[in-house]
């Protein structure tokens, strides 16, 4: 089985959280249902993620921005990248259940203002 990673919405986004260790109380299964995740193979996250070197995004918390999404830690999406992520998406051509969700995800945390969150591999 090959790696994933897990992208999910994060409900009630906190700037003062640090969403690499916050959540340490709780099992990884745990995590990933709170955040609603969506679990992308890596092999077609490689094909997403140059697309995305210069999409705004943060590194584990608010107080961290950066650029591109971390292939091995935990991004924050902001609700004024998801159009560029889901645009990325889109042009990859990769026509999947796991992509179509995936896609899915994006457009409702993007309808919604929300922010999402990608646990690397």
């Amino acid at each position: 089985m090959s790696d994933s990673v897990e992208i999910g919405i994060i409900d009630n986004f906190d700037r003062k959280y640090d969403y690499s260790i916050a959540d340490s109380d709780l099992e990884y299964e745990e995590i990933i249902k709170k955040y609603k995740c969506v679990s992308i193979s890596d092999d077609i996250f490689n094909k997403i993620i140059p697309q995305l070197a210069d999409m705004d995004t943060y590194f584990q918390n608010y107080g961290n921005p950066h650029k591109g999404l971390d292939h091995y830690g935990e991004t924050i999406i902001p609700p004024e990248s998801l159009h560029e992520f889901i645009d990325a998406i889109k042009s990859a051509g990769i026509l999947t259940n796991e992509v179509g969700s995936l896609l899915i995800l994006a457009e409702t945390a993007y309808s919604q203002g929300k922010y999402m969150i990608c646990f690397g591999v």
